[in-house]
């Protein structure tokens, strides 16, 4: 009896250990703010970026954030997706803008086909062909001083930018 009550015991200890171990779940209400962001990154990436991003707003908003992340392949396949999004709710005469508040990945080619304007002629209100153009990421009107404080004054790693000079990726 006493040897089953010991085995029992162990077993409940080594499920317990765990669970009062391990850290303390982030704290993200249900109602918190979404920062949805489209990325080709790893898990571990992502994680550390959301802990880190929530305790910051946290700190500095008084209010969590939930980051929520959509992985729907390489970079390639992003700007992709992204263009078919855009052309559709063009042609549609839906807003365009997309379901994500950031896009990480890629480099200087890939946004700057980004940055390059999509057209598509669609039926207007009166019925007649017109020309909907739009591009998928917009120009951030950051001050020029502190992109040099950020990125130096020459704005290249080797002979690539580290910023688009009309400010449409970083």
């Amino acid at each position: 009896m006493l040897q089953r009550l010991f085995v029992l015991l162990a077993l409940a200890l080594l499920v317990a250990v765990p669970l009062l171990a391990r850290p303390a779940a982030e704290s993200t209400a249900r109602e918190a703010r979404r920062l949805i962001i489209v990325t080709p990154h790893n898990e571990q990436i992502r994680a550390e970026f959301a802990r880190a991003f929530d305790r910051w707003h946290t700190r500095n908003f008084g209010e969590p954030v939930a980051v929520v992340y959509s992985t729907p392949g390489g970079t390639s396949e992003i700007r992709r997706m992204l263009q078919a999004q855009y052309r559709s709710d063009l042609r549609a005469g839906r807003p365009v803008g997309g379901a994500a508040d950031l896009v990480w990945g890629g480099g200087s080619y890939e946004f700057g086909e980004l940055k390059k304007p999509i057209e598509v002629e669609a039926a207007g209100a009166d019925g007649a062909t017109e020309v909907r153009s739009t591009t998928v990421i917009e120009p951030i009107p950051f001050d020029p001083s502190f992109l040099r404080d950020v990125y130096g004054e020459e704005n290249r790693i080797g002979d690539d930018p580290l910023f688009d000079p009309s400010l449409y990726w970083f």
